[in-house]
């Protein structure tokens, strides 16, 4: 089982940052466009029981997943897959506030797949992609607040 966990700090409150991060329609904005995200079905905002299909090419495969949310509160949104390629897959994002803004914890616990797509996708290159994605996410979302700051 492989833990990922990174966090970056924000220039703006913990409710301005949940407040983006609820919303659907913001996932594209700060997803690598080079995995090509696809949102199948949603709701418009992150709810508790909701659940989220979406497709993405990882690996040179397109691949369908659906995950739902278990906990949203106002600093925490943990989302659970339900169907996807990974064994188990759990996406916790922790906010706090911090000395000049806010802070978010991302955390994934996964089990990578078995099988034949379990020696494409291994632990070490699920690792790898999380620290490339998410650092990407940070900075992308870092230009997005500053960018909805500014309008």
């Amino acid at each position: 089982m492989g833990q990922f966990t990174l966090s970056a700090k924000f220039d703006c409150s913990p409710s301005v940052l949940r407040e983006y991060l609820g919303v659907i329609s913001n996932i594209e904005f700060i997803t690598d466009p080079d995995l090509e995200i696809e949102i199948i079905e949603s709701p418009i905002l992150v709810t508790a029981n909701a659940e989220i299909a979406f497709s993405l090419i990882t690996g040179g495969f397109r691949q369908v997943l659906r995950h739902r949310w278990t906990t949203v509160t106002d600093t925490q949104i943990v989302a659970e897959q339900i169907m996807g390629p990974t064994k188990s897959w759990i996406y916790d994002q922790t906010i706090s506030a911090s000395e000049n803004g806010c802070a978010l914890r991302e955390t994934v616990v996964f089990e990578p797949p078995g099988g034949m797509l379990g020696f494409v996708f291994t632990e070490d290159n699920i690792m790898e992609s999380l620290t490339s994605g998410t650092a990407l996410r940070h900075k992308l979302l870092t230009e997005q607040l500053i960018a909805q700051q500014s309008a």
